[in-house]
Parts: structure tokens; C-alpha cells; sequence
């Protein structure tokens, strides 16, 4: 019946338990024995969703516990009640802060900490290659470094998660425009730079994108990381290069987001419509 080890054992036990009663003791008592064990198992092989009637029941009772504390719900702003703050993230984010901090290599990072668990995690900007004009040894090449990468993380003692991530987007346009402006002399003659402008603004409209990035959560492994944040960003800059070094040979360039970046998304993924805002004000260096 799809049933797990120890639950088949316990409904075999539970039948020589109804059995020795109903020897011992008779017809009766073996009956409400019988009776009370099967009520106790009928909640384990009735399955819902893949859940089990207790499962069932403890989430139930999880639920009805937040719902009378008034937990399931979240109001932001001028009105919130959540203590210390009048714009906290909702979820998982809620209780989490962000730090900035320099690797080995020169370049910043944002860093995302998590108090409650102890935990880090650093996001990186991904541009994966497609596969098109590309031999299949090489693609396997990749493949395999790729595995190389997880399975140098499962080695080590505090890197708890790898999460790519694909998100499609609309596409603005503003990008490819800021990137116009950034290749085109200032001198340039006005007919030459309207041409270049006008083909940035018109030539991604109506279309999708996809942001690629990978988040690396690291597990604080000593009391002075786990108290400190500037210690174990100083632990995350040494490894950093490394790791994007890794990832690089996967076939994937990458590059550390920094703490206004990774602000950005998380503000884009909330308020879809400040999509633009976000990418002027990333163009601008704000």
C-alpha cells in the first residue's frame, strides 16, 4: 500500500497485540483493542496530498495556533504592528539584514544574514551560455564541472545551499540603452547617436528577459562568525574568488551582487511595477 518500513511494522504489531488479547482475554476485549489500534492506524494509510491524517492534523493545529495570534497576517506600512520596524519584508525575509562586504579580489558583496539560523548568503549575477554552436564534448565539459562545483560544496562543512535561480522579467529596454550610452562618444555626430538611441529604445520592446543568479548560503561554524557578521564576511571575501573561478569554468560567467542589487530585486520581485525605477536608478550607480 506504499506504506513505510516502520509503519508496516507497527500495523503487524499492532495485529499480535489484538491477537494476544483476543486469546487472553476473549472475544471482547480483543474487539476494543482491535478497534482502538485500528483507529490509530487509519490516519497513517490514509494518505492526502502526500500527507498522513496526523500530518494533516498538526498542521492543522500549527495554523489554528498563528491564526490566534493573529500571525497569518502581515500589514506593512504607516499601520504595521510587526515590533521594530514600519517596512519589514514579509516571509522568510522578514527578520533578515543585509550587509556589504569586499573579497579577496576587489569586488563587493552583498551578504544576506539570517540571525535566527545563523546563516549567510551571498547571490551572484549569472550569464549562462546556451548550447547553440557549441560541440556536445564541450557541453558535457561543463555539465561536468558543474558537478564538480556541488560536489566541492557537499565537502565542506558550512555551505548549506546552491540555488540557481532563472527569473524572467520583462524586458525595458533600459539596459541595452545605458549600454548605448556608455560605448557612444559624447562628440559623436547628433544624427549618429539618435540612430543608436532610437535602436536600444526600440529593439527589446515587447519582450522577455531572463536574470540568471546563484545563492550560496554559508552556515556560521564558530561563535565569532555567528556574533560578528564582519568576521565571517572577511571568511566569505577569501573564498569568493574560488567559487566564482568554479562556476566560470561551468560554462557560466558570474559576477558578486552588491547589497543595492540584490535591494533591487527583491524590491522589483515585490513591486513588479517598479521595474524601471530600479534599473535607472542600478544605471546610475544609486
Amino acid at each position: 500500500m506504499g506504506l513505510t518500513g516502520p509503519v508496516t511494522w507497527f500495523i503487524l504489531g499492532s495485529l499480535i497485540i489484538a491477537l494476544i488479547v483476543l486469546i487472553t482475554a476473549g472475544i471482547k476485549w480483543g474487539a476494543i483493542t482491535g478497534g482502538v489500534l485500528l483507529l490509530t492506524v487509519l490516519p497513517v494509510i490514509s494518505k492526502r496530498q502526500g500527507l498522513t491524517g496526523y500530518e494533516r492534523s498538526l498542521m492543522a493545529i500549527q495554523f489554528f495556533s498563528a491564526f490566534r495570534r493573529k500571525e497569518h497576517i502581515y500589514r506593512g506600512g504607516l499601520f504595521s504592528e510587526m515590533p521594530g520596524g514600519k517596512a519589514h519584508l514579509p516571509g522568510v525575509l522578514a527578520p533578515t539584514k543585509m550587509y556589504e562586504g569586499e573579497d579577496s579580489a576587489g569586488y563587493r558583496f552583498g551578504m544576506i544574514h539570517m540571525p535566527k539560523k545563523n546563516q549567510y548568503t551571498v547571490v551572484l549575477r549569472a550569464w549562462p551560455q546556451g548550447d547553440e554552436a557549441v560541440d556536445r564534448v564541450l557541453v558535457n565539459q561543463w555539465v561536468g564541472e558543474w558537478g564538480v562545483v556541488l560536489a566541492s560544496a557537499g565537502l565542506t562543512s558550512d555551505i548549506e545551499a546552491i540555488v540557481p535561480v532563472l527569473d524572467t522579467v520583462p524586458e525595458t529596454g533600459n539596459a541595452l540603452l545605458n549600454q548605448a550610452r556608455l560605448i557612444t562618444a559624447p562628440h559623436a555626430p547628433a544624427l549618429a547617436k539618435a540612430v543608436v538611441y532610437e535602436g536600444a529604445t526600440e529593439f527589446h520592446r515587447d519582450e522577455v528577459q531572463l536574470a540568471a543568479r546563484v545563492a550560496i548560503t554559508f552556515a556560521a561554524t564558530t561563535d565569532e562568525r555567528k556574533k560578528d557578521p564582519g568576521v565571517q564576511a572577511v571568511e566569505i571575501g577569501r573564498r569568493l574568488p574560488g567559487i566564482r573561478a568554479a562556476i566560470e569554468a561551468s560554462g557560466v560567467a558570474v559576477r558578486s551582487m552588491s547589497a543595492a542589487e540584490i535591494t533591487g530585486v527583491v524590491r522589483r520581485s515585490f513591486d513588479p511595477a517598479s521595474q524601471q525605477i530600479v534599473e535607472r536608478a542600478e544605471a546610475r550607480g544609486e
